[in-house]
């Protein structure tokens, strides 16, 4: 019986295989192939966001990270510088906030639904690829409420929880609602309370 197997001869096999290798390297240039073929760039350093008490705690956080901090700040003021940052890819980013809602993003709904909201939003700015965590925040007390929403933040503790984020603990070794080593407002850290809060956030990286 005569086969009716069609063969491709050896130059045009050749010709095959340059015409794939130059649609490959096409694609590779355009963007459209990832993995193996084109490798992405190496992620971002880690981002750590927050307010005084981070700024305070900067000089005992372990080297490695970009910090950024505005006293009096919630998330929402950073949502700009956010979106530049996500263009870094950083492999993990850290949301240290204490409770300050003096922001007009931040006071049109009561602290608890503000935290959750902004936890969430930024959470969705950065690339899937980036572990972002919540801290549970450094506790406030009397007269934290002076300057604050109320003087104990157990509503910004219980909305970074409700978020279903991956979580650095800083209320627990900071005494929880005590607050032990807060200063005289109630909220910013003392130097051994900066320590403890520094030790925390730096788990991240």
């Amino acid at each position: 019986m005569r086969s009716t197997a069609r063969y491709v001869s050896r130059p045009g096999a050749r010709r095959i295989a340059s015409l794939v290798a130059v649609v490959v390297v096409a694609l590779i240039s355009a963007g459209c192939v990832s993995g193996p073929l084109a490798t992405a760039p190496p992620p971002g350093p880690p981002i750590v966001y927050g307010d005084s008490n981070l700024g305070l705690s900067q000089e005992y956080l372990d080297p490695g990270a970009i910090v950024r901090w505005i006293g009096n700040s919630e998330m929402c003021d950073f949502f700009a510088k956010m979106r530049v940052d996500a263009q870094s890819r950083p492999r993990a980013v850290v949301l240290a906030f204490t409770g300050a809602t003096y922001s007009p993003c931040a006071h049109d709904v009561p602290r608890y639904n503000a935290y959750l909201r902004d936890y969430k939003k930024a959470r969705a700015i950065f690339p899937a690829t980036t572990k972002v965590y919540v801290v549970l925040p450094s506790p406030t007390r009397f007269p934290a409420q002076l300057l604050l929403a109320a003087a104990s933040n157990v509503d910004v503790y219980r909305a970074a929880i409700d978020t279903g984020l991956p979580r650095l603990d800083a209320w627990s070794p900071l005494g929880g609602k005590r607050a032990p080593y807060t200063d005289w407002d109630g909220i910013h850290l003392t130097p051994e309370g900066r320590r403890i809060y520094a030790g925390v956030l730096s788990r991240a990286w």
